[in-house]
C-alpha cells in the first residue's frame, strides 16, 4: 500500500502528485488513452510565494473526460493515468508542463497550477491486441457480424498524432484486403487490418495505436510523424465482402490457414519485426478457436496452439511487455507444469520485473526438467551470482552499521 506523500509522475516535466486518499484495485488497473474518466477536480494557479489563487478550472459535480482528446491540461491528463479508482490526489504541474489549451488562454505564462482531483471511475476502451497496444472505442455501432479474416473491406481512415494529420483517406472509401502477410506491407498496414477485422458494417470507431504498432522509434519523416509517436485513428467501415466465413471453413482449412499465419509470424520474428509477428500468431490462434475438432486433429491443433502462444510470449519478451509474458506463460503452465520454454520465458520476464526469487524458482524447475538447456543453465547461474552479490552487499551494510 502506498503511503500518502508526494511522488513524481514526470520529473523532467515537473508533474508531481500527493495521494490524499488511496484508491482501490491493482497497481496496473489504471485509465489510459481512449478511456472515459469520471472525476471531480478543482484547479488553481500557484503564486511565487506558494499561495493558491482562485479556482479557474472546477467541476460542480462528477464530470466525464476522454483521455487523449485534449479536454484537460496535458500534465493533468498524464497524472490521471497514474490514479486508481476512488483515489483522491493533489497534483502540481510546473510551468514547463502546464501547456495551455485554448480554454485556458487566460492563464498567465509561465504558470504553475495545482489540482485536487478525485477519480471516481472510468469506462475502458477495448484492446484489439493482447498487450493493449491497439485500443478501440466504438462511436457508432455497426450491424451484422465482424469483418474477420480474408475479407475485402471499404473504409474511411483519418490518422493523426498530437502534432499532425498524416493519413487523410477519409474523403473517398479505400479498399483493403485483409489477407495474409506480404513482404512490402508495413506494421501500420497490419495494424489497420487488425482494427478492421474487429469491426462491423457501418461501425465507426476511434483507435489509439501505440508506437510499436505504428511508426515506432524511427517515426515517419516524410509524413512529419515524430519518433515514438502515439497515433490516433478515426475509422469508418462502410462495407465488406467476406471470401468465406470462419465458421464455414472445414477443420482442415482452419488448420491450414492457422499454419499460414504462424509461418508469416515466424518470418516476421526472424526479421525482428516482433509487434507484427504477434498479430500473425494471434491470427493463427483465431482459426483454432470456437471449433470442436475431430479426434484425428486434436493433437495437431493442441500443438499449434501451444507453439503460437509460446511464440507470442517470445515476441512480448523482445518488446519488453513482461507482464504479458508472465500472464501467457502462467496460463500454459497451469495446463502443463513441465513446459520448459514457458518456465524459461516466464522466469526471464520475472527477472526483468525484479522478482528474482520467483524467477530463480522457474529457472531451477526448467533446469531439472532439461539439464542440457544451455540458456536455462546460464539463467540459473546468473541469478545465483546475483544472490551472492546481494548477500555480500547486505553483510557489508550490516557490518558498517556497528562500526
Amino acid at each position: 500500500k502506498r503511503l500518502p506523500g508526494m511522488e513524481s509522475i514526470d520529473v523532467a516535466l515537473g508533474i508531481r502528485k500527493t495521494v490524499l486518499r488511496e484508491g482501490a484495485g491493482d497497481a496496473d488497473e489504471l485509465p489510459c488513452a481512449l478511456d472515459v474518466v469520471r472525476m471531480e477536480k478543482t484547479g488553481r494557479c500557484v503564486a511565487a510565494d506558494g499561495t493558491l489563487g482562485e479556482a479557474f478550472d472546477a467541476t460542480a459535480g462528477p464530470t466525464e473526460y476522454e483521455i487523449g482528446r485534449r479536454q484537460l491540461l496535458p500534465g493533468l491528463e498524464r497524472a490521471i493515468q497514474t490514479m486508481r479508482k476512488g483515489e483522491a490526489a493533489r497534483i502540481r504541474i510546473e510551468s514547463s508542463a502546464a501547456q495551455q489549451l485554448e480554454k485556458f488562454t487566460s492563464l498567465p505564462e509561465p504558470c504553475t497550477v495545482e489540482y485536487e482531483v478525485t477519480l471516481l471511475g472510468w469506462k475502458t476502451a477495448v484492446s484489439v491486441v493482447p498487450d493493449g497496444g491497439i485500443k478501440k472505442r466504438v462511436l457508432k455501432k455497426g450491424e451484422g457480424r465482424k469483418a474477420g479474416h480474408n475479407s475485402v473491406v471499404k473504409v474511411k481512415l483519418l490518422g493523426s498524432t498530437d502534432d499532425v494529420v498524416f493519413d487523410k483517406r477519409n474523403e473517398e472509401p479505400v479498399e483493403i484486403h485483409l489477407d495474409k502477410y506480404t513482404p512490402d506491407s508495413t506494421i501500420l498496414d497490419e495494424t489497420i487490418n487488425e482494427i478492421c477485422r474487429t469491426m462491423r458494417k457501418g461501425e465507426e470507431a476511434e483507435v489509439v495505436v501505440q508506437p510499436a504498432y505504428g511508426y515506432g522509434s524511427a517515426g515517419c519523416p516524410e509524413k512529419a510523424v515524430a519518433p515514438d509517436a502515439t497515433l490516433y485513428y478515426r475509422v469508418e467501415l462502410l462495407d465488406f465482402e467476406a471470401e468465406k466465413e470462419l465458421t464455414a471453413l472445414t477443420h482442415e482449412e482452419r488448420i491450414a490457414k492457422s499454419k499460414e499465419s504462424k509461418e508469416s509470424g515466424t518470418a516476421l520474428f526472424q526479421k525482428q519485426d516482433y509487434a507484427r509477428a504477434v498479430l500473425h500468431y494471434s491470427n493463427a490462434l483465431t482459426y483454432l478457436e470456437d471449433a470442436f475438432f475431430a479426434a484425428e486433429h486434436k493433437e495437431e491443433v493442441a500443438s499449434l496452439k501451444l507453439s503460437c502462444s509460446l511464440n507470442i510470449a517470445a515476441c512480448q519478451l523482445k518488446l519488453g511487455e513482461f507482464r504479458d509474458v508472465v500472464n501467457i506463460c502462467t496460463v500454459l503452465l497451469e495446463k502443463d507444469p513441465k513446459l520448459v520454454k514457458a518456465l524459461y520465458r516466464r522466469g526471464t520476464a520475472l527477472e526483468h520485473l525484479g522478482d528474482l526469487f520467483s524467477a530463480h524458482q522457474d529457472f531451477s524447475c526448467a533446469a531439472k526438467l532439461d539439464p542440457s538447456d544451455a540458456a536455462v543453465r546460464a539463467a540459473v547461474h546468473r541469478l545465483q551470482q546475483a544472490k551472492k552479490a546481494a548477500d555480500a552487499k547486505d553483510r557489508e551494510a550490516l557490518k558498517n552499521m556497528f562500526k
